[in-house]
């Protein structure tokens, strides 16, 4: 029976090493043969409005004052930390290009952080898992690598994969090292805002409440550096002209609105959904905290993005992705002995809705305008 075990422990590791393989070579084909993507213009303008020691989010306060009438015409509208890494790139791909006459497309390049994130994540399984259970290991490694978004689509997760990679280190290290989890979550939030779903579970979990806030403090008044003379314009750009949003993508309200005839939006305002995509996984969290219910932190961070996805009027291709490994571990964690069974059926039946709704992104209703 040892042997067998042993023997099957291996042929599982074996598998899972080529689940790696063939979803890296995969990512790097596309990588090669994928182009620039629908945001290139813009990612590369406001690297290179930085570069020449401009502020892009002037840009982009003027572009969403006037986005009602021309909704693709849209400036950067993140915190800095994509910018950042792509003038890095840009800087790179100009001295690989013209110091060693090695040319390395900028578009290829923009893709690596991506997939070197992927990877990381795959990481992050093998620390979770590798010591207790292949099964997971291997399975949680299928899902992620072939996600949804990845399997349908055949298109990259790009910076979402950084901000999820950095989002879930950032939970690993919560309780064991203030400061490293601090800094990761800070990161994780410079390049996509969507972890601050969380941000009530490191506030309760923290050991060290002010060390995790002051590492986290540190890393936002550095990346915020070259926009100290104009912070307003920064802040507007970066944060603020998302309070302008409306119903994008295809919500899962909104889904329902529509194909059901069920009226949702009409009768509650968008702000409302907006606001508590976000508060209600606040909310639940610390009520589940008070409770004392959930023991475990990823099995706790699974509540807040649930109730983002219920709530959220803004649900984009990648949006389903971005809780996949939170649930992942959350739900292994959660559902353990005899109930192991449901973190297989759970997982495999979020992968295989998720597939559904993608599926039919082409079809039906598409909303990028304002409701009348």
């Amino acid at each position: 029976m040892g042997r067998y075990s042993r023997l099957l422990d291996k042929l599982l590791l074996f598998l899972t090493i080529v689940v790696v393989v063939v979803g890296t070579y995969k990512r790097l084909v596309i990588a090669l043969d994928g182009g620039a993507g629908g945001d290139y213009s813009t990612h590369i303008r406001a690297v290179d409005e930085l570069l020449l020691g401009k502020n892009p989010y002037a840009w982009t306060v003027a572009s969403y004052a006037t986005l009602d009438a021309d909704p693709g015409n849209k400036g950067y509208a993140y915190l800095p930390g994509i910018m950042y890494m792509n003038s890095v790139l840009k800087i790179a791909s100009l001295f690989f290009s013209y110091s060693l006459g090695i040319n390395l497309a900028l578009p290829f390049l923009m893709k690596f952080p991506g997939i070197l994130a992927t990877l990381s994540v795959v990481g992050f399984f093998v620390v979770i898992f590798y010591k207790k259970d292949h099964w997971a290991l291997l399975f949680s490694t299928v899902l992620w690598l072939f996600n949804p978004y990845f399997y349908i689509k055949e298109s990259l997760l790009g910076y979402d994969a950084v901000t999820i990679a950095l989002m879930v280190w950032s939970l690993f290290y919560l309780a064991k090292d203030e400061v490293t989890s601090g800094v990761l979550y800070a990161l994780s939030v410079i390049f996509k805002t969507f972890p601050v779903i969380l941000g009530f579970i490191f506030l309760l979990r923290t050991k060290d409440r002010i060390r995790f806030i002051l590492a986290a403090a540190y890393i936002f008044l550095l990346v915020s550096v070259p926009f100290y003379t104009d912070l307003e314009t920064f802040l507007k750009g970066s944060v603020f002209v998302h309070g302008n949003r409306f119903v994008q993508g295809r919500p899962y309200l909104y889904y329902i609105s529509y194909f059901y005839h069920v009226e949702l939006f009409r009768i509650i305002s968008f702000e409302f959904y907006s606001i508590a995509s976000i508060v209600s996984g606040w909310l639940v969290a610390i009520v589940l905290e008070k409770l004392g219910w959930i023991k475990d932190k990823f099995a706790l961070a699974v509540f807040p993005f649930l109730t983002f996805y219920l709530f959220t009027p803004v649900l984009n291709r990648t949006y389903p992705i971005w809780g996949m490994p939170i649930f992942l571990v959350g739900t292994y964690r959660l559902f353990t002995g005899k109930y192991r069974f449901l973190f297989y059926v759970l997982n495999f039946g979020y992968w295989v809705f998720v597939c559904w709704y993608l599926r039919q992104w082409k079809d039906g209703f598409h909303i990028w305008h304002p409701i009348d």
